[in-house]
């Protein structure tokens, strides 16, 4: 499937994507100690399973297992980044089977960021890819270059943009997310536009509620809840149908492209997928004003138990993942 099938597709309706990858990936049996992208390579069954299991639960895209692979993150040198780029996408296509959409998912750049993404978007072209999903970021550098190559190499290609901000609207950059939305929502070659990762779903509601209107698609793929750390491991609470509705209100709000990010697995894919055609039926006024009771309750329960046993307990508030 094609970007200008993306196209389409949105004209009729909303775009369900896949959750999270790298904490999901963490929760199932046998995945490598490694980056999570470099499975793409060492254990490409795992990675096809992963992406089956999100598929099943219903989404219509997956996003390949690439969120990190740049020289210096996942990838220690550019003949590797190609072949786990490579294998990354020859992996999400047989789940796919022509039933549902690849994106290529390209994190943030650890230095260098317009030479970072454009070769990333080269890698992908190459392969034949021509749907971009550039998430988790803080700031706009590289991004219009990226985006401009693409669309010079297939016009036709579809890209979106998408940054994380925290419940108080800003990245980790110090930036406005609606500031920096709008500057990719004037970009004549970006094509949806949007926030992903860091806050829960209740709070990326918030944030859509205040944000200006968009020319674009709207992009809302929202953790879990909140991490949280107990006995040194990173954990994210998180009832999936309090995620899907509060996701589901997002769309109500006129995002498009809907999904999951950190913590978020299967289950509540599953439920938002359920909850998605009941949300077109019944409107949006449930969702729209639900308290964010449930979202702090779901955490606070499972900590409360930890404590009860004496277990040791740290909260901490962490930037974005790499291998989210």
């Amino acid at each position: 499937m094609d970007g200008q099938a993306v196209r389409e597709h949105l004209a009729g309706g909303t775009l369900l994507f896949d959750g999270a990858t790298g904490t999901y990936a963490r929760t199932i049996p046998g995945w490598p100690e490694e980056a999570v992208e470099r499975a793409c390579l060492s254990a490409p069954d795992k990675v096809l399973a992963l992406h089956l299991a999100y598929l099943h639960a219903g989404c219509a895209a997956i996003k390949t297992n690439t969120f990190a692979a740049h020289v210096g993150l996942a990838a220690q040198s550019e003949a590797q980044q190609r072949d786990m780029i490579g294998a990354a996408v020859e992996i999400a296509r047989r789940a796919a089977q022509g039933n549902a959409f690849v994106f290529a998912d390209i994190g943030p750049a650890p230095q260098d960021a317009p030479e970072a993404y454009v070769r990333m978007a080269q890698i992908f072209l190459d392969c034949g890819v021509s749907c971009f999903l550039m998430e988790t970021m803080h700031a706009c550098e590289g991004l219009a270059e990226a985006a401009a190559c693409i669309k010079e190499r297939n016009p036709h290609a579809f890209v979106a943009v998408s940054f994380a901000a925290g419940p108080d609207g800003f990245t980790r950059a110090g930036e406005a997310a609606s500031s920096l939305i709008a500057r990719m929502d004037g970009c004549p070659h970006v094509d949806a536009v949007g926030l992903n990762c860091v806050c829960g779903a209740y709070h990326m509601r918030r944030l859509l509620e205040a944000l200006p209107h968009t020319k674009k698609p709207l992009i809302a793929m929202p953790n879990a809840a909140y991490p949280h750390v107990i006995d040194g491991r990173t954990y994210y609470d998180g009832d999936p149908a309090y995620f899907a509705q509060q996701a589901a209100a997002c769309a109500a709000l006129g995002a498009r492209l809907i999904g999951g990010c950190c913590g978020t697995t299967p289950a509540h894919i599953r439920r938002l997928a359920e909850r998605l055609p009941r949300q077109a039926a019944h409107g949006a006024g449930a969702a729209r004003d639900a308290a964010p009771a449930g979202e702090a309750r779901a955490c606070r329960s499972r900590i409360a138990q930890k404590l009860a046993r004496g277990a040791r307990v740290t909260l901490v508030e962490l930037d974005p993942p790499r291998d989210s």
